[in-house]
């Protein structure tokens, strides 16, 4: 059994941050897609109201804003 079948796929921190919008921070786009493969939720907002894509598009990782993007129902 691998991790991501025993974690809560929306648990969060302090500011209400998923593991999704840190892979999206920091450009892990094989591990954002095999969290939104689990169920993470994409558009699930962070205490500022930020979302993983913004987290993506923030800190220029296109790759990631893709893989978000397309896992969110739109064609890039």
């Amino acid at each position: 059994m691998s991790v991501m079948h025993i974690a809560n796929i929306q648990t969060f921190d302090m500011y209400f941050r998923t593991a999704l919008h840190w892979t999206g921070r920091l450009g892990l786009t094989e591990a954002s897609e095999k969290l939104m493969s689990s169920g993470a939720k994409p558009d699930t907002r962070d205490s500022q109201g930020a979302t993983p894509l913004h987290y993506a598009a923030l800190f220029g990782h296109v790759d990631t804003l893709k893989a978000l993007l397309i896992n969110n129902g739109n064609k890039v």
